[in-house]
């Protein structure tokens, strides 16, 4: 799986198939045929070959409806030598990428098979493409748990690639090393222009963000500040709010997230009125009183079967950020 496409890139082989037809797919390491589903549709043949006996039971039944896949269990190396001289001739594309990735994944004892690979296929014709996944680990060192010695350096490919073609050239795009026939060079570069990732401006992105991360408070902090100013949950208006109902919790939620401290309550009713005065103060309990309109006789009466079930009359809601009331 690729650090920064998981599995083949469309754009990838889209740019491949402008003059090869590559009817033809052969990928060592299922995994989780994530890779092996999003290519189905698109080849005449499929081969996958996965070394895990539970990997591999796990993509034969996630493949069973696509009949032109085949699903083979056993070490790559091996599959693809016994596959290689049916394959001779056919424009294929290989997608090697059966390396240990530690979980669910066999191979430990011997984590990378590229190199006897890239033996097996033997002779790579020029309608024939071979891609290798992580190539990161390809180009510097692979990091723990991998054993580094375990997988060779990048001048070791170039070469074994070398003894099975002289007509392709070699590129490292996205994770992924590409090669292919010289004849498509054209077409390769112009999706590395076009898609390919700059790795710098990667690394000055995760900086950024790095830095970005560090100058925010932490939790503890805010509810610290909060606890001061008294706009926390648990004081002043919002523990009042708080143990009212639950409309009345989710006001005093958004009322701390929008930062208003005080609040007027116009036309509550007498109960929920002094309920709200004790969190609020003599003062804004003598405000709303005074602005309290004059009763209706129908809401001094049984509230009718219309409005069975709420407050007969409407709550209406002013809030004044920043001024006592």
């Amino acid at each position: 799986m690729g650090a920064l496409h998981f599995g083949l890139d469309p754009r990838l082989l889209e740019a491949l198939r402008r003059q090869l037809p590559l009817r033809l797919f052969f990928e060592t390491g299922t995994f989780e045929a994530g890779t092996t589903t999003a290519v189905a549709p698109h080849f005449d043949r499929v081969w996958t070959v996965e070394l895990s006996p539970a990997l591999c039971d796990h993509a034969r039944q996630k493949l069973a409806t696509c009949k032109h896949v085949e699903v083979i269990h056993g070490s790559s190396p091996d599959i693809l030598r016994a596959r290689a001289p049916a394959l001779a001739s056919s424009s294929v594309l290989y997608w090697l990428d059966a390396h240990w990735c530690g979980g669910p994944t066999s191979g430990a004892a011997n984590e990378c098979a590229l190199l006897d690979e890239l033996a097996a296929i033997g002779n790579l014709n020029d309608s024939s493409v071979i891609l290798v996944d992580d190539a990161r680990y390809f180009i510097g060192p692979a990091p723990p748990p991998h054993k580094a010695d375990h997988w060779p350096a990048l001048l070791q490919i170039e070469t074994a690639l070398r003894r099975i073609s002289s007509q392709h050239g070699l590129w490292v795009i996205n994770d992924v090393m590409i090669y292919a026939p010289n004849r498509i060079a054209e077409d390769v570069i112009a999706y590395g222009r076009a898609h390919g990732i700059d790795l710098l401006r990667l690394a000055n992105a995760a900086r950024r963000n790095a830095q970005a991360d560090a100058a925010k408070p932490s939790p503890e902090t805010v509810k610290a500040h909060d606890a001061r100013s008294g706009h926390g949950l648990e004081q002043g208006l919002n523990a009042a709010l708080l143990g009212q109902d639950r409309s009345e919790r989710i006001f005093a939620f958004h009322a701390k997230r929008m930062g208003i401290t005080r609040l007027l309550d116009i036309g509550g009713t007498a109960v929920s009125s002094q309920r709200k005065s004790d969190g609020l103060g003599s003062t804004a309990s003598s405000t709303r009183s005074s602005l309290r309109g004059p009763r209706t006789k129908s809401c001094a009466r049984t509230p009718s079967p219309m409005c069975a079930g709420f407050r007969c009359r409407a709550k209406r809601w002013a809030a004044v950020k920043g001024r006592s009331i």
